[in-house]
């Protein structure tokens, strides 16, 4: 088949029986999907360029063979990107600004319907801007077959995305991208403020970054978590997933082996409202506090209503959840077999507010106190519900250590919880126990 710059109306059916690419799925992600649209086969920048120039609201971009990119592409209108073949648009070291620049109004989609992998590839060229810019009111969704490696920035946040609109994963990898500021930039993924980011299906691993957050919600962001895996990613400071003043959802997906400072599997600051309900959060490591979940704010409000958070390792204390500032509900779920290299509170730490209702707390292990959890600093600790069984400590508190805090105890189990020293259940020096336990 010729391949030419030229635009081409074809119906979907039309492509699909000339045996390019199937499009249906494609197109099901636009606004206003339609029988037909302006189709262009790329082989060259040059070819890019020149089909995105032409006036058309709908397009198809169709990749026949790699191609790199000199400069950055501005993305308008509805676009659906996709290849033929195994394919890759490559950052040129011309390149150092944004990749792709989407422009508000704009709904562009890169995904595939065959077996064809098209790969978006930074070339580990240290830039000034991101591999997507995402204006307010635009909307990028990555999707099956896409991959996204290699990036790397210095002077802006989002080495990969920079939004300010709607960011959708749904069967994309991104991996293997870096953030190499250390000051003031966040986030291989930065979600800007009033900012929307769906993760339903794909992967994110192997991305690092050298300041906070791999991937970063800043102000007032709706982040919502139903699928996919997030994992081996590291940063040396806090947060795989970065919370602030935001409102996250999670119903789904798996959040493990990443490491951090603080933080390991998420980290919430500011006064972000969070709903943990179906994710498990595993195998996450810090060299501080709070392996699995770390909350910073006291404006922060957390329940825990299925998730499950177990097999996280913290070098100190806190290696399920740790309660610096801010309000933790549980209600169902599992938080167990976390353990601390050394310190209190294998399961919680707890300086502020929390409130156990039902769910498992067990098989957590600190080599000081409180297996479960440790709570001090005038803390206030209500369980009203729930089991916790199975835990241990090296010092007072095989279940539950309570100093300088208060602490109300009207339900729930206690089972199997041990200690070499003192209150196999629970150690305090102010307790109120009132119902059945």
């Amino acid at each position: 088949m010729k391949i030419s710059t030229n635009t081409k109306k074809h119906t979907i059916a039309a492509l699909i029986a000339m045996s390019v690419i199937t499009l249906v799925g494609l197109f099901s992600f636009l606004i206003a999907p339609k029988a037909s649209a302006a189709t262009y086969y790329i082989e060259s920048f040059e070819q890019l360029k020149a089909a995105l120039s032409e006036e058309d609201n709908d397009k198809i971009l169709i990749l026949t063979q790699d191609i790199e990119v000199s400069e950055t592409v501005v993305l308008t209108g509805n676009v659906a990107v996709s290849s033929s073949v195994d394919a890759k648009i490559a950052r040129a070291e011309s390149c150092l600004s944004h990749l792709f620049k989407v422009e508000s109004g704009a709904n562009v989609v890169f995904a595939q319907n065959g077996e064809q992998v098209l790969t978006i590839d930074g070339q580990r060229i240290v830039a000034n801007g991101s591999a997507f810019n995402i204006a307010a009111s635009a909307k990028v969704t990555f999707g099956k077959g896409i991959e996204i490696v290699n990036f790397d920035a210095e002077t802006v946040s989002g080495s990969v995305v920079f939004s300010s609109g709607e960011l959708i994963v749904d069967g994309a990898k991104i991996h293997d991208n870096k953030l190499s500021s250390t000051v003031e930039k966040y986030g291989v993924i930065h979600n800007y403020q009033g900012s929307t980011f769906r993760f339903k299906s794909g992967e994110f691993y192997n991305n690092e970054t050298l300041s906070t957050g791999i991937l970063f919600m800043n102000d007032n962001t709706v982040f919502e978590m139903t699928g996919g895996k997030i994992y081996k990613n590291s940063t040396t400071a806090n947060g795989t997933i970065y919370i602030k003043n935001s409102d996250v959802t999670f119903t789904g997906g798996e959040i493990y082996e990443n490491s951090a400072a603080r933080g390991g599997g998420i980290y919430v600051n500011g006064a972000a409202e969070v709903s943990m309900a179906g994710v498990k959060i595993s195998k996450n490591t810090v060299a501080d506090y709070g392996a699995g979940v770390y909350i910073g704010n006291e404006g922060a409000k957390i329940t825990i209503d299925g998730a499950e958070i177990f097999e996280n390792v913290s070098a100190k204390s806190g290696a399920g959840v740790f309660i610096d500032k801010g309000q933790v509900v549980m209600v169902s779920g599992k938080v167990s077999d976390n353990s601390n290299e050394s310190g209190n509170g294998a399961g919680f730490i707890n300086k502020d507010r929390l409130t156990i209702k039902g769910g498992e707390i067990k098989n957590n292990t600190a080599v000081s106190k409180g297996g479960a959890i440790y709570s001090y600093d005038t803390a206030e600790l209500t369980i009203e519900g729930g089991t916790i069984s199975g835990n241990s400590a090296g010092s007072n508190g095989g279940a539950v250590n309570a100093v300088d805090t208060i602490l109300k105890v009207s339900g729930g189990t206690f089972s199997a919880n041990t200690t070499d020293e003192f209150g196999g259940a629970i150690y305090a020096n102010d307790l109120n126990i009132s119902g059945e336990t």
